[in-house]
Formats: C-alpha cells, sequence, structure tokens
C-alpha cells in the first residue's frame, strides 16, 4: 500500500526489491530469537543495501536521495517498527493483544471526541489523557494474563497514549506532504496504512520498555 502512494522511478524497482526482501530475513531473526541482528538488521544493514540497490537502476541520479529516503521511510515504519509487534507476540501473546488492544482503544476515543480533527494544546491534551485511564484499567484487567505489575501498568498507560497521539500527527503530516487525500484511501490503497499508524511509533518502544523491565524477556 505504501508503495502504492508515493511516487516511485522505474529505476528504483532493485531498492523497492531490497526491502521486500528485508521482511523474511527480519522475521527469522524474530522466530530465531536472534535479537542482536534484529535490532540492528534495519537501521544498520538494510539502510546501507537500500542505496546501493537503487543505484544499481541506473538512469539518471537526479532524485535518488528521494527515492532512497521513500524508501528506507518505508521500511524502517512499516517493516521494522510494526516488526516489533511480531517479537512482542513471540515473548507474551497476551502482551501484544494488550498492546494492539490499547491501541485500538486510544483511536476509538479520539474518533469519538473528534479531536483529531482539531488542532491546537487542548486537542493534544485530550488525546493524551482521555484515553489514559482506560488504558491502565485495561492493564489491570489484563495483569493475571500478561504479568505486567501494576505500576509499569501505570506508566504504559499514559505512555502508549502519549505515543499514539505523536505517531498520528507525525505520519498525518507526511501523508499531507506526499498528498495522500485520506477520504479517497482504497483497499490496497492506503486503508491497511492508515489502519497501523497509531502502532508505528507505539510498538518499538513499548516492546523495549517490557524487554528492559520484564524479567521474562
Amino acid at each position: 500500500e505504501y508503495f502504492s502512494l508515493v511516487d516511485m522511478r522505474i529505476q528504483d524497482r532493485w531498492g523497492i526489491l531490497t526491502a521486500y526482501l528485508a521482511i523474511p530475513f527480519l522475521y527469522y531473526f524474530i522466530q530465531t530469537d536472534w535479537y542482536g541482528m534484529f535490532i540492528i538488521s534495519v537501521p544498520v544493514y538494510a539502510f546501507l543495501v537500500t542505496p546501493f540497490a537503487v543505484a544499481l537502476g541506473r538512469g539518471k541520479p537526479e532524485g535518488t536521495v528521494l527515492s532512497v529516503g521513500i524508501i528506507e521511510l518505508g521500511l524502517f515504519l512499516l517493516v521494522y517498527c510494526i516488526g516489533h509487534v511480531g517479537y512482542l507476540t513471540y515473548y507474551s501473546t497476551w502482551m501484544a493483544v494488550y498492546l494492539v488492544a490499547s491501541v485500538a482503544i486510544c483511536d476509538f476515543l479520539a474518533f469519538l471526541l473528534g479531536s483529531r480533527n482539531r488542532s491546537g494544546l487542548p486537542s493534544v491534551a485530550l488525546q493524551v489523557l482521555a484515553p489514559a485511564p482506560v488504558l491502565v484499567l485495561l492493564g489491570w484487567g489484563m495483569a493475571t494474563w500478561t504479568t505486567i505489575p501494576w505500576p509499569h501498568t501505570l506508566v504504559l498507560g499514559f505512555l502508549i497514549s502519549t505515543l499514539v497521539t505523536i505517531g498520528c500527527f507525525t505520519i498525518d503530516w507526511l501523508e499531507e506532504d506526499l498528498g495522500i487525500d485520506r477520504s479517497r484511501l482504497a483497499p490496497g490503497r492506503g486503508e491497511v496504512l492508515n489502519s497501523l499508524k497509531s502502532l508505528l511509533y507505539t510498538a518499538p518502544v513499548v516492546f523495549h520498555y517490557l524487554r528492559y523491565f520484564m524479567d521474562a524477556f
């Protein structure tokens, strides 16, 4: 969906292929619990290989930096960041369920309140503060299965709502720059991407928070 929404050159096809090939490698590292390689696979190796792959396409060099940036942005956000949900599932399915449910609650409350249709500090504060108590209660209710201690559940309630707000604001800004009209999204043309954007900032931060504080990891 991401590549269907951005303008790419035919000579960028090798860079695009590299981005797709990164996906099975990343999930192999998750399946084998190879954390060290998982954590550097995209930010180091994929980010170095992608410009080389784009250069292999030859053609005119003008626009290469833009193409590399587009590919690597999508690779980082939609493969690497979302991959943290998969890695969290490897450790604990219930933790992943808690994360996804928390993000869905934030999106649902934002929809009900219409807070993302307005700008300014009051709207931002509403997006952060309104879901937080609900997320804390959800975390306490699921504590038996997630095994997350209540002090961390309290922190995560406010952390997740903050990250969802930051993530949505950032992705909306990028969509505007790319000329993506949300009212014209269709299956295969942005609908899934629009549903995932609340996870893009939340998944990696929550994963590393839990990995740092939870002894089970």
